[in-house]
């Protein structure tokens, strides 16, 4: 059976001067009676921009691989975290807005690469906002 990989929550762990890192933390569903192995998850994440009118722009935040081994045992689930970096150069117009309002709303996609033992691969997404004090 297909594993369930979910985006369970997403923090701001550290700001800086030239940017900072997010850090998704991700929930591997394992169904199966046999163990899951992966050595990759990729990811987008995108912050929302809203114009005069309210409409939402989304504007693409950070792009990367996450290439460290995860093991899932049989018929049991795990929770990843996932560091993102992003620097402010990239996000320049969004700083100023997330800091007025104090929220951030954002979506997060990617893939994982799952051994079971033929090697698939599994999409994710999720979709939240973020507050100066967590998440919603």
């Amino acid at each position: 059976r297909q594993p369930v990989v979910t985006l369970d929550t997403f923090r701001l762990e550290s700001i800086g001067l030239r940017g900072g890192t997010l850090v998704a933390r991700v929930h591997v569903e394992n169904p199966n009676g046999y163990d899951l192995r992966t050595e990759r998850l990729d990811y987008t994440s995108e912050v929302a921009e809203a114009d005069a009118s309210d409409d939402v722009d989304w504007r693409q935040l950070a792009v990367g691989d996450f290439d460290q081994e995860i093991r899932v045992p049989a018929n049991s689930a795990t929770y990843v975290e996932i560091p993102i970096d992003f620097s402010f150069s990239e996000v320049g117009g969004l700083i100023r807005p997330i800091l007025d309002r104090g929220v951030i709303q954002y979506r997060v996609r990617g893939r994982v690469d799952v051994e079971d033992p033929v090697t698939r691969t599994v999409p994710y997404r999720h979709e939240g906002r973020v507050t100066l004090s967590g998440v919603r």
